[in-house]
């Protein structure tokens, strides 16, 4: 009841002075004080304006209050040097032999700019002006009262003395005080040439310190610096009022020491490409197919992952594996990850490849080898992948392939061992006599194969059946249409299929794969179908617009230019005809 009382007073004598301010005659004056003249930059000071007015009263103001302005003093100089936390104003009238006066007081609570001897100017109030002050302020904190606890206390510290350029900094700042905190800012690093991040949430606990009980605030940033400048935390600061426990306000403004940190080059002994400090870093791989042996148009598919602490993702190279050229290879989009926690932090670099196997044999997928540089330890290390040996064979419906014959005899002839005389043989009667015997012989068995050649020729001349030449197999147009379905699907079947169909197509048993294809039947657009259905099926950057008509096309054009053994004319008779027993 007494405080609505005392609210009720204040109104009261707020309007009464708003009637009358109108009729204030001139004579006004304005005082300056405040509490202290020197004071720590982390304190406050409360800078108090009385302005004192004689009036008169006009009751004739009673209906127009909202057109009077309450005069009050231009502080605008004062805001130089002074920066204002808080600001409120009261007023009193009195009568004294029948004359009235009213006094206004403008309460500031000013925290200094800067150290070193400060003015607060004359500030103007209607026709008057107060007298200037000056204030000096010292650097630093203001110590604590003897045995008397400290209201607040703000600390910047770092997880490392000296750190590499880029490699991962851990700044903690914390912020300790006692009462019931109403308002209050808390600055952050304002650094230049890093990187940095904040970890995690705000923390926010209690403990003892200077035997007191103090509420804490903590918040953590992770930094990396990119160049080799020192780290300097010089501006941490918070302003904020608390409610002590005997409900007064108090106004607490604190500044962090500051903390240098120097930043060194990358180490002359490192002899990786990226420069990698960390914490722990591993890469590891995953297959899908854990076999050591696949057949041409298997696919594999390949997951190699780098693992890190202390690194951000975007720190982490691209692995960048090579392979040989019987393994078509496929790279997905890499996909990085960084978890910033309030400890460290953790990334990830995930690269997936889908392997083709095209050609037949062993091949080596050479190993992977990352230098980085282990920051607990102050050395380099290297995260290896070793190498792995796969064998390629060729597809079950290829491998029947036959290597090329030789002649009836099994091996080349023996060369002969006689040497030819320099001399003719001398000329013998008997020699002579059984020379001309064999030669008649021969004649003769010369003259009956060339008749049993023309007599076969004349038996067969007018029904030249399927047994006169090779037969084609009957699933040539049936292997062709399955695999335009397989094409217009747009599936992984198609490559497999395409040389199945070219070896019957082309009468050849040498098509191992779509590679071999290529290679014999040089097609430009084929080959860019081929392309095309192969980054659909094993890439993430295919377009999703893919389209299976030109591969169909290509090979509709294939089938159509190139010969089959039913359309061909040309083919030799062979040596033995298969009736020549029957005759």
């Amino acid at each position: 009841m007494v405080s609505n009382t005392g609210r009720l007073n204040a109104w009261l004598g707020l309007a009464w002075l708003l009637l009358c301010l109108p009729a204030l005659a001139d004579g006004a004056s304005l005082e300056a004080r405040v509490d202290r003249d020197t004071l720590y930059e982390n304190e406050t000071l409360k800078l108090t304006l009385t302005g004192t007015m004689p009036f008169s009263m006009d009751i004739s103001q009673l209906l127009n209050l909202s057109d009077m302005d309450l005069p009050e003093p231009d502080i605008t100089a004062l805001q130089d040097n002074f920066e204002i936390m808080d600001r409120h104003q009261k007023y009193s009238l009195r009568t004294v032999n029948g004359e009235s006066e009213a006094t206004i007081a403008w309460t500031y609570q000013l925290a200094p700019k800067r150290t070193g001897t400060l003015s607060i100017p004359a500030l103007p109030f209607k026709d008057a002006q107060s007298d200037p002050l000056s204030i000096t302020v010292q650097s630093g904190n203001a110590p604590p009262q003897q045995g008397e606890a400290p209201s607040a206390i703000l600390e910047v510290t770092t997880d490392k003395d000296a750190v590499y350029v880029q490699e991962q900094l851990v700044v903690t700042i914390r912020l300790y005080y006692r009462g019931n905190l109403i308002r209050g800012e808390l600055s952050e690093p304002e650094l230049a040439n890093v990187l940095m991040e904040k970890m995690g949430k705000q923390r926010e606990y209690e403990r003892v310190r200077h035997g007191e009980r103090y509420r804490v605030v903590e918040r953590r940033y992770v930094i990396y610096p990119q160049t080799t400048d020192a780290i300097t935390l010089s501006d941490i600061r918070f302003r904020g009022r608390v409610r002590n426990a005997d409900q007064g306000l108090q106004f607490l403004r604190e500044r962090a020491d500051k903390v240098t940190v120097p930043v060194s080059g990358k180490p002359d002994g490192f002899s990786g490409r990226v420069w990698l400090p960390a914490t722990s870093l591993e890469i590891s791989q995953q297959w899908d197919n854990a076999r050591q042996t696949v057949q041409v148009g298997d696919n594999i598919e390949r997951t190699v992952t780098i693992d890190a602490l202390g690194l951000l993702g975007s720190a982490l190279p691209p692995i960048e594996p090579s392979y040989p050229e019987a393994l078509r290879s496929y790279p997905e989009q890499p996909d990085t990850t960084a978890d910033v926690n309030d400890r460290t932090v953790t990334s990830s670099r995930t690269e997936k490849t889908t392997l083709v196997a095209v050609e037949p044999g062993t091949v080596r997928i050479p190993e992977i080898r990352i230098p980085w540089w282990d920051t607990v330890n102050d050395r380099q290390r290297e995260a290896v992948i070793p190498a792995r040996t796969i064998t390629i064979k060729a597809a079950d419906d290829q491998a029947a392939a036959t290597a090329p014959t030789r002649g009836d005899s099994g091996g080349d002839p023996a060369p002969s061992t006689e040497q030819p005389s320099s001399e003719p043989p001398a000329s013998e009667p008997g020699n002579r006599e059984s020379g001309s015997v064999w030669f008649w012989i021969a004649l003769v068995l010369g003259a009956l194969w060339c008749m049993t050649l023309a007599l076969w020729w004349w038996r067969n001349r007018d029904h030249t059946g399927p047994e006169a030449r090779p037969a084609r197999p009957d699933d040539e147009r049936a292997l062709f249409r399955e695999l335009l379905a397989h094409a217009r699907r747009g599936d992984g079947n198609t490559l497999q299929l395409l040389p199945a169909w070219a070896c019957v197509r082309f009468g050849r048993d040498d098509l191992h794969s779509v590679s071999d294809l290529l290679a014999v039947h040089d097609d430009p657009s084929l080959e860019h179908a081929i392309r095309q259905l192969q980054e659909h099926l094993y890439s993430e950057r295919v377009d999703a617009g893919w389209s299976p008509e030109p591969l169909v096309d290509a090979l509709r054009r294939l089938r159509e230019t190139a010969p089959s053994q039913e359309d061909s004319d040309d083919s030799l008779p062979p040596l033995y005809p298969q009736r020549l027993g029957k005759l």
